[in-house]
């Protein structure tokens, strides 16, 4: 009996925890509208330095375990802040994280990304559709199934990984470039590798991540800037 409570247990927190990573990831998905004058001043006076449409809504994500902000769908109109990073961070570095944003908006990453995407699935789905179409054995088939779209499910995710990795990237020369003071961007990384340091980031853990280690968006930021 105590082993089987002992199991129970031990299900019941890895649920838990997978509960809880998922909506980590999700972070924005709970969000609502913010009726704050400063973000509003701070995002049109962002966007007319860049040279784009300012976000017609701000939305904040009431959670304090997240540090992140997004620029969410398809036309890239709604700018999702956390509401830890509100916590932590000046009005000058908030705007340079609006920048940041905007930039993602202006090299238009949220269509490449789903481009790219459709582009790979449809790639990686030819031989599945080419074999399957020849394929006579029922049981073979599903089996070839669940085998193909795992794949392409796991190779797809890490090719988008990649990709919004770089997008970071750039999104981060395009600010530093732009803002008058660049080291405000800076110091916005530094809290945040402070506050996300949770030691060095494991292989696998770096290739779904969709975002460089801040350490290292740093790196290349003072190589771009002083070098």
């Amino acid at each position: 009996m105590g082993q089987i409570n002992t199991i129970k247990n031990k299900i019941r927190l890895r649920v838990k925890a997978m509960i809880e990573y998922i909506g980590l990831y999700f972070w924005w998905v709970k969000s609502r509208n913010a009726e704050n004058r400063i973000l509003l001043e701070l995002s049109r006076s962002a966007a007319a330095t860049i040279g784009v449409k300012p976000f017609k809504k701000i939305k904040i994500a009431y959670t304090e375990d997240v540090i992140n902000a997004a620029a969410v769908g398809f036309l890239c109109r709604t700018l999702v802040i956390s509401q830890g990073m509100l916590n932590i961070l000046t009005l000058d570095e908030l705007q340079a994280v609006i920048f940041h944003e905007y930039a993602h908006c202006r090299r238009k990453h949220h269509l490449k990304l789903a481009a790219s995407s459709l582009s790979v699935m449809f790639i990686e789905a030819l031989p599945y559709l080419y074999i399957a179409l020849n394929m006579e054995s029922e049981a073979v088939f599903f089996t070839l199934t669940v085998v193909f779209f795992a794949l392409i499910y796991v190779s797809t995710l890490l090719f988008t990984r990649y990709l919004t990795r770089k997008f970071e990237e750039e999104a981060d020369i395009t600010v530093v470039e732009m803002l008058e003071n660049p080291r405000i961007y800076l110091q916005v990384l530094q809290k945040i590798a402070v506050r996300s340091s949770t030691g060095r980031m494991g292989l696998v853990e770096r290739l779904f991540s969709s975002h460089p280690p801040p350490a290292e968006r740093l790196r290349k930021l003072y190589t771009y800037l002083y070098y």
